[in-house]
């Protein structure tokens, strides 16, 4: 039997059907988890949490749930617990700690204009807002799957987060991948999933640290751990690898690592490290030590000179008495009342006065306004001051 030959016209609705209906390539999905990892690990650290690391396992689970996703065309509701992050995880081999503790959680996220919204829709939520928040939380898998509909391209996205034992992330400069200041911002995570450690290896709370370029941190010292700290590379440029050794009150120990290139023509400062209450010199201050981050001395306060006591005079007030202004000193209070017990000196003889003259008459338009202005204020200025006089006189009796 001979079959008819297809119509080139039905051969190429078929292909845009199935074009329409398929998951679409991913196309610039590098970039794309990019930025919506920076989204997420700038949500926690604006929250005074750690950033999350990404890890290859975890991508590996959040790649599978959106392709998933995205084959069906439907996105998973968010979990009210971390029942099914965790049978995941520990299917792929992602480790906990021997005791049964497993740090898991699981967001999804559908839209056709990325994942711009993603975070403040998370944020909405009490359920999706203790998993993208959860201070347990150190590593993170996120991935993105299109595929074609009828409204359009539409993304998928996963977020799978977790933590495992001794796995304590560091980050440089908030994780820029090139710097063109040797003086870094060392973000350190702390073990806040099992602050007690387990077993002889898997370290618990870190107590100190110490940051050195190379595996053996020949001639670091240990310093109290701080979640930022201050450390200056070796001033050659190229790729420069940072290692963090943790240490927990027990003594056991884990290493983290993270690079950075160091370019003087890259345009990704320094990131500051504000200061804190451990001896951790701040970024744009001199390191001692190369490779080492040292305390800088504190400058020496410089006593200000003493300055002799001035000789002041005793104070003045402007008394009235009959024909004229006489200043005084102001006496304490004790020699004023002894002034005033002091008996009176006797009466002079008075001499014949001069056959008295009438006064000058003084006519309105003799005077200038301005001589007359300051008469008149001359005038209240010496009554308020007979005023206080006779007040103080008065309180003293």
């Amino acid at each position: 039997m001979r079959w008819p030959k297809p119509d080139r016209r039905m051969l190429f609705a078929l292909a845009l059907t199935v074009l329409l209906w398929a998951p679409a390539p991913a196309r610039g999905q590098g970039d794309d988890r990019l930025n919506a990892a920076a989204a997420v690990n700038r949500a926690r650290t604006q929250r005074g949490l750690g950033a999350l690391l990404s890890s290859p396992v975890l991508e590996q689970i959040a790649q599978r749930k959106a392709d998933e996703m995205a084959a069906r065309r439907s996105v998973d509701a968010i979990p009210a617990d971390g029942g099914a992050a965790t049978a995941l995880l520990a299917a792929a081999g992602y480790p906990g700690w021997r005791s049964g503790l497993r740090v898991a959680g699981m967001l999804t996220y559908a839209s056709a204009s990325g994942f711009a919204d993603a975070i403040p829709y998370f944020l909405d939520s009490d359920d999706a807002q203790r998993i993208l928040l959860d201070r347990r939380a150190r590593e993170m898998g996120l991935a993105v799957a299109f595929a074609n509909g009828p409204g359009g391209l539409t993304a998928y996205w996963a977020l799978v987060v977790g933590a495992q034992p001794n796995v304590l992330p560091i980050f440089l400069n908030d994780g820029a991948s090139a710097t063109r200041d040797p003086r870094l911002a060392v973000a350190l995570t702390q073990e806040d999933a099992a602050p007690d450690g387990e077993g002889a290896t898997a370290i618990g709370h870190v107590v100190d640290v110490r940051l050195a370029e190379t595996p053996t941190f020949d001639g670091a010292v240990w310093q109290p751990f701080e979640r930022l700290l201050a450390f200056t590379l070796s001033s050659m440029a190229g790729t420069h690898t940072v290692y963090a050794q943790l240490r927990d009150g027990a003594g056991r120990v884990a290493i983290s690592a993270a690079s950075i290139n160091l370019d003087p023509r890259s345009e990704d400062p320094a990131q500051p490290v504000p200061p804190g209450p451990t001896a951790v010199p701040q970024i744009g201050l001199p390191v001692a030590a190369r490779g080492t981050a040292t305390q800088v001395p504190a400058t020496p306060s410089v006593a200000a000179p003493t300055r002799e006591p001035e000789a002041t005079a005793a104070p003045m007030v402007i008394t009235l008495s009959p024909g004229s202004l006489v200043a005084t000193p102001n006496l304490p209070p004790a020699e004023a009342a002894a002034a005033r017990r002091a008996p009176a000196p006797p009466t002079p003889t008075p001499t014949p006065a001069p056959t008295p003259r009438p006064p000058p008459v003084i006519r309105a338009g003799d005077l200038d306004p301005g001589a007359l202005a300051g008469l008149i204020g001359l005038q209240a200025v010496v009554v308020g001051l007979a005023a206080r006089r006779i007040a103080r006189m008065q309180r003293s009796s």
